[in-house]
């Protein structure tokens, strides 16, 4: 199965666990929405966190905003919140290299050549490394997501870098940029 197939499960997923609260509150609304506009209102009363300061691009970013956006298969946009506001995606797109190289190269071979072991420690921690000598262990930890980025198709950097960018691009639905 392709990692986007993964992705849309779990999404799936996550509207059925709101669905039973929106229905038995209001209908008229598409029901995609009402479960997004539901989760959102339940979300954005918890803010147990901070924004990461070692991060300039993130320490500088107001930590009121919180947006929620759901692209259906076939294409539908459902969006909640904040989500006109640029933001630096850091870690997340761990997942979206790794789903290209899931689709180039097969699930297995990130098995493989990376391994999926969580590791139990920190995304940035050199102990990982250094515990697990013959692979990375994660493609969700830096020096895995560094790893799959050797994975993904082109005989140049330039020529990965573009591939991924696209990629980026694709799943934004919009040009992204890079600072």
């Amino acid at each position: 199965m392709k990692f986007t197939h993964y992705l849309i499960i779990c999404l799936q997923l996550l509207v059925l666990t709101f669905a039973s609260t929106v229905l038995a509150k209001s209908p008229p609304k598409p029901l995609i929405q009402s479960i997004l506009d539901d989760a959102y209102h339940t979300l954005k009363k918890q803010n147990p966190g901070k924004n990461a300061d070692y991060i300039p691009a993130l320490a500088k970013v107001d930590s009121a905003y919180f947006g929620l956006a759901l692209v259906t298969p076939d294409g539908k946009i459902y969006t909640q919140g904040d989500v006109s506001q640029p933001f630096s995606i850091q870690s997340i797109s761990k997942v979206f290299t790794l789903a290209l190289a899931m689709e180039q190269k097969g699930p297995q071979t990130i098995v493989d050549k990376i391994g999926v072991n969580a590791t139990g420690l920190a995304f940035n921690s050199v102990t990982a490394i250094e515990l697990n000598k013959a692979r990375s262990v994660n493609p969700l930890v830096n020096a895995g997501a560094i790893a799959t980025v050797s994975l993904l198709d082109g005989k140049t950097e330039k020529a990965k870098w573009s591939a991924l960018s696209i990629w980026y691009d694709t799943f934004a639905n919009r040009k992204l940029s890079v600072l």
